[in-house]
């Protein structure tokens, strides 16, 4: 069973790499401090909601080392696409309006198990970490 999704993909974790508990970042409104010579005071611009790029790594379990390069570049298909990100639970698309453009996807790792118990692919005995790189952008307003 997958708890999060990028895209239609699922994954039993998935996390941003700068916080292991950390969930998707969404655009929020960001401001210019403005300090001009010989006049006193500071004055504060909105500037719109943004949000820069971050990284998520994901793992989950795979039927075996053979399928790594089949599912990497199934992942990597995505890289330029606009998807929605489901992370433990949450919607992001439904609950935030924001939906995530893949700038990259990159395996960091996959290897053999010998013995596991659950995850996404009953009697796996492969797994693989993924790393995400993701841009947010707000859904257009109707």
């Amino acid at each position: 069973m997958a708890y999060s999704y990028v895209g239609p993909y699922g994954f039993l974790t998935l996390h941003r790499t700068d916080d292991p508990r950390g969930g998707p970042l969404v655009p929020r409104e960001q401001c210019e401090v403005i300090n001009r010579p010989g006049v006193n005071g500071t004055a504060v611009l909105r500037t719109g909601k943004r949000s820069e790029p971050f990284t998520m790594r994901a793992f989950v379990d795979v039927a075996n080392l053979a399928i790594v390069p089949t599912a990497v570049t199934a992942y990597q298909s995505l890289i330029g696409t606009v998807v929605n990100i489901i992370w433990q639970d949450t919607d992001y698309q439904a609950t935030y309006g924001v939906r995530f453009v893949v700038l990259d996807c990159v395996c960091q790792s996959s290897q053999r198990v010998l013995a596991r118990a659950g995850g996404a692919v009953a009697g796996s005995t492969a797994v693989v970490n993924i790393l995400w790189t993701l841009q947010p952008v707000l859904e257009a307003a109707d």
